[in-house]
């Protein structure tokens, strides 16, 4: 198989060589005349002969793999192993409980504690958020926590409301419960505000249920990180104006449809004459107080302990006194939050009449809550080395949607805030989550009406600063901007749609552009020519290397890309452009330089070379079609006396071409180097 050669100094053939197949005479400009002029490096020296590409599979033995059905692989699979961790996978709390220490408990009932403590003001502000009862926050800090604490894959998310979903839930409520929204249907079908929630966390749940039957977790990624920088720092300016008319103490008519955040500041402008005094400074004093912990004090704290200071619930409960002892809602006329019913909601089936409506805005929540959850997941999933299960997330989620759904729940997900603390204040385990919902139970079992008269602009304050860091994001534009101008085009269009129109068109046109970028990068293609690198097998652009040279009378030409039906017209192109030749017209001369004897009488082109090689080592996919064009293109340069080869197929590609019988198999080489040589030989023959 090997044989020795050396090289002369121009680094293609001797004259009078040998230059037949595996002839010891054959000249190679391969690695072992690489010469380093003035340079200590080691060389590489290599002793081979020159192969195609079926001489090269038939030696080594190639063996195609059997094409075996989806069942069939599935059932070879099966044993004791395979079904141990089949169930771990369906159920990760037992994988980590398997490996739980004593030194785990620790960290896990701090952190625990310390989420509880942060999920009762930010349950109760999402929840108004989402024009909800302030209780169903605190319930959804304890159903869909304790199904995660099973189900979930990531040992630090802490899931419950979330601000960018809770708002996407606030319009789909506020346009179709009676409460909110004058329109027909909503009239007619007199469902509450938590009817309609609920009904919609059940479709989100359903929805991902499909997504994991169908494997379909790695969709997520669709959402490109300028896509969901754009589009939460859009939510968060709705979020925020949701709550100014909280933080002002005024009334606003129920906006929806598109253009709403203008037509809202519109309103708030008008109605700046009528702010609530008390309950503007008491929005203030509240989110001074809130900067100043996080910016001055958190710090210095968390310099002493993990622990950090409870400030959200100081002030709930603090503002919760106030108002109770100093009668502020008759007083001052400060809305309080409301109604909170003692223990645990009895269990229900939703409403579904109006599953046709909102089917649209479930498809919108399910995605997001999954990609946000699972983005999440992989940042402490990397940084304490345990994996992630795409779709194991999202038959989490559906879990908890489908059984939260019948305990007056909204629709969960991973929360940044609070998935943060978590993991700051020690979690090591989901038993941080059990710990929190625990907590979370005593809440409603006995001190949830307590908070009744909490001041409704204490609660915004606490939402705004909550959602300070996705306000933040805005200076993420010139990062993204300076890096691409597709991801700065893509985040500040999905930004503006979000703003302008809403969070759902948004996000649609976000995923579009994501969507039409994939396809852009996906069909645009890159060739050039190559030239040797004397005395040396590799080949290089000759447009970025000066000392890359041309091998005379044949030109060697590489492809980067995927050759399909939406590129196949464009390969040929550009083929004939790089070449400088006009196929049509090429043939057309030589048709007409044919007397009717059949001898060509005058030169038919002033092509200047004889012989095309076309790498294909970076090509990643071609379909049948395109074979097609390919095998059409190789005759019509046959026509022109020019020869083919084709180099450096991967197996992939060559396993395409023999299934779609591709008509030269016999031109396709495994390296440049031996296409070189075929092609060298020819000439001395």
């Amino acid at each position: 198989m090997f044989r020795s050669f050396n090289n002369d100094s121009d680094g293609f053939v001797n004259e009078g060589m040998d230059v037949s197949e595996g002839s010891d005479d054959y000249k190679s400009s391969g690695p072992s005349s690489f010469n380093n002029e003035g340079s200590n490096e080691s060389k590489i020296q290599i002793s081979r002969a020159k192969y195609n590409q079926e001489s090269l599979f038939r030696e080594m033995v190639y063996r195609k793999e059997p094409s075996k059905s989806f069942i069939k692989k599935k059932v070879e699979r099966i044993n004791k192993e395979t079904i141990l961790q089949s169930f771990l996978d369906a159920f990760p709390i037992f994988g980590w409980l398997r490996t739980y220490s004593k030194d785990d408990f620790t960290g896990d009932l701090v952190s625990g504690c310390t989420v509880a403590i942060m999920q009762i003001p930010q349950g109760m502000g999402y929840a108004l958020l989402a024009n909800l009862p302030p209780v169903v926050g605190i319930y959804m800090a304890f159903f869909p926590v304790l199904l995660y604490v099973i189900f979930g894959t990531s040992r630090h998310n802490a899931v419950g409301t979330f601000a960018v979903v809770s708002i996407m839930v606030g319009k789909t409520v506020s346009t179709y419960s009676s409460e909110y929204s004058s329109t027909d249907l909503a009239i007619s079908a007199g469902y509450s505000p938590t009817e309609v929630a609920t009904l919609l966390c059940f479709l989100v749940g359903m929805i991902q249920l499909i997504m994991y039957i169908s494997r379909m977790g790695v969709l997520s990624f669709l959402l490109s990180e300028c896509l969901v920088s754009g589009f939460t720092t859009g939510a968060a300016i709705h979020v925020f104006t949701s709550q100014v008319k909280d933080l002002l103490g005024i009334k606003l008519p129920r906006i929806n449809g598109t253009f709403e955040m203008i037509k809202t500041y519109t309103h708030i402008i008008n109605q700046l004459s009528n702010t609530n005094i008390a309950a503007l400074i008491m929005s203030l004093s509240t989110i001074v107080i809130l900067l100043i912990n996080n910016e001055i004090l958190k710090p210095r704290v968390a310099k002493v302990t993990k622990i950090p200071v409870p400030i959200e619930l100081i002030l709930v409960v603090g503002g919760t006194f106030l108002s109770r002892y100093a009668n502020l809602p008759e007083i001052y006329g400060i809305d309080p939050v409301g109604h909170i019913p003692l223990g645990l909601p009895d269990p229900s089936v939703p409403r579904f009449d109006l599953w046709r409506e909102i089917l649209v805005d479930s498809i919108a929540i399910a995605f997001v809550s999954y990609s946000i959850t699972v983005s999440m997941a992989l940042i402490f999933g990397q940084k304490y080395k345990y994996e992630i299960g795409f779709n194991q997330e999202i038959l989490a989620l559906s879990v908890c949607n489908i059984f939260s759904s019948m305990f007056s729940c909204l629709p969960t997900s991973a929360s940044l805030s609070r998935t943060v603390i978590q993991e700051t204040a020690g979690a090591r385990t989901q038993l941080a989550s059990l710990v929190s919902s625990i907590l979370i139970l005593f809440v409603l079992l006995w001190i949830g009406p307590f908070f009744e008269v909490l001041p409704r602009c204490i609660l915004a304050g606490v939402v705004v600063v909550a959602i300070k860091g996705m306000l933040m994001k805005i200076a993420e534009f010139n990062h993204f901007r300076r890096k691409s101008n597709k991801d700065g085009f893509v985040w500040l269009l999905t930004f503006l749609s979000v703003v302008v129109f809403s969070i759902d068109v948004g996000l649609l046109v976000g995923i579009c552009l994501s969507v039409l970028c994939l396809f852009f990068y996906g069909i645009n293609s890159h060739m050039c020519v190559l030239g040797n690198v004397p005395q040396t097998d590799f080949y290089l652009d000759i447009e970025k290397f000066q000392k890359a040279i041309e091998i005379p009378n044949v030109k060697i030409v590489q492809y980067s890309g995927t050759i399909n039906y939406a590129t196949k017209a464009a390969f040929r192109n550009q083929l004939c452009e790089i070449l400088s030749i006009n196929l049509l017209k090429e043939m057309k001369q030589k048709e007409m330089s044919i007397d009717k004897n059949g001898k060509q009488s005058i030169p038919s082109s002033s092509i200047s070379f004889n012989h095309l090689i076309i790498d294909f080592g970076p090509l990643t996919n071609i379909d049948s079609s395109s074979i097609k064009m390919l095998t059409d293109t190789i005759n019509d340069f046959l026509k022109l006396n020019i020869k083919i080869s084709i180099s450096s197929c991967t197996t992939k590609i060559y396993e395409i071409l023999i299934k779609n019988e591709f008509k030269f198999m016999n031109v396709l080489y495994p390296s440049i180097q031996d296409a070189v040589h075929d092609t060298l030989m020819d000439q001395f023959v």
